[in-house]
C-alpha cells in the first residue's frame, strides 16, 4: 500500500509537469513552468508532498523498481538533457543537475510554507 500510494501521487506529479512543458516549445520557459508547477502542486497538496518526500528518504524506495522511479524522472531528464544540448544549462552530469534543481524546489517549498 505504501508504494502503491506513492506510485500514484509520482503519477499525479509527472502529469502535471507534462502538462506545463508541453505548453511551450521553449525549453527555458518550459523547465522554469515545470519547476513553478511542481512547487505550487506542493503547497496545494502538503501532505502528499510530504509522503513523497518520506517514502523517498525511507528504505521504502528501494522496494519500487528502478525502472518505475525513472519512468517518473526521466521527463525531467530529458528537458535537462535538450536544455543542456541547447547551450540553456551547462554541460554538467544530468544527475547533479537535477539535485540542485530539486534540492532548490525543496528548499523554495520549506521557505513558502515557514510561518
Amino acid at each position: 500500500m505504501i508504494i502503491a500510494l506513492y506510485v500514484n501521487i509520482k503519477e499525479e506529479i509527472l502529469s502535471i509537469m507534462l502538462h506545463q512543458t508541453n505548453k511551450s516549445n521553449d525549453i527555458e520557459k518550459s523547465i522554469k513552468e515545470s519547476i513553478v508547477s511542481i512547487i505550487i502542486w506542493a503547497l496545494e497538496n502538503k501532505k502528499k508532498y510530504y509522503y513523497v518526500q518520506q517514502v523517498h528518504f525511507s528504505p521504502h524506495i528501494f522496494q519500487i523498481p528502478k525502472d518505475i522511479q525513472n519512468a517518473y524522472t526521466q521527463p525531467h531528464i530529458n528537458l535537462m538533457e535538450n536544455a543542456k544540448s541547447n547551450g540553456l544549462l551547462k554541460n554538467l552530469s544530468t544527475d547533479y543537475i537535477f539535485s540542485l534543481i530539486s534540492g532548490h524546489v525543496n528548499a523554495l517549498y520549506d521557505f513558502y510554507t515557514r510561518k
